[in-house]
């Protein structure tokens, strides 16, 4: 579905085609410096299209993929007890998409 930024809310239907496009163009755009030691931080969900393609993307260049919550992705994230740590120090990703 949309979000509906321009009107109302409808379902969207995305192709086999269109998919294999996003993650060809992710693939050209990080091929030049994506490398199999990377560690790529994954928290938005996966139903949201751009983590899907993103994951792909990170899977074919054989980089670990961490998953985290926009809610604990820093050490101050408002569902962490005192003490705890965040996704993101832990993991301590090399690549993260922001959308």
């Amino acid at each position: 579905y949309t979000s509906g930024t321009t009107g109302m809310p409808k379902g969207v239907v995305i192709t086999h085609a269109n998919f294999i496009a996003a993650v060809s163009g992710m693939q050209q755009a990080l091929f030049s410096f994506t490398r199999p030691d990377d560690v790529f931080l994954a928290y938005l969900p996966l139903a949201h299209i751009m983590e899907m393609a993103a994951e792909v993307t990170q899977m074919y260049f054989g980089t670990a993929i961490g998953y985290g919550s926009p809610h604990t992705l820093t050490s101050t994230g408002v569902k962490l007890a005192a003490g705890q740590v965040g996704d993101a120090p832990l993991l301590r990703p090399t690549v993260m998409v922001f959308a």
